[in-house]
């Protein structure tokens, strides 16, 4: 899992797998899933970052984020909405 951020686009990028995406859904305000064509997830990205994890641009640059792990249950959930 690779988690970056990028500052000129405001979003952090979530890399789950690398694969060729099918599809992607909105599952939030600003939050998107890119799911493969058998509706794996792939890369999660959140848009507006700095408005979304209460930071400027500058101090969310240097956050260290920590990945967390969820079950296919709850991925599953995610996507079905």
């Amino acid at each position: 899992m690779r988690i970056t951020y990028d500052p000129l686009a405001d979003a952090v990028s979530i890399t789950i797998k690398k694969g060729k995406v099918a599809k992607t859904k909105e599952i939030g305000q600003d939050t998107l899933l890119d799911l493969d064509k058998k509706g794996n997830p792939l890369y999660l990205e959140i848009l507006d970052a700095s408005r979304h994890f209460k930071r400027n641009k500058r101090d969310l640059g240097k956050m260290e984020f920590v990945p967390v792990k969820y079950s296919k249950r709850e991925i599953a959930s995610l996507i079905a909405k």
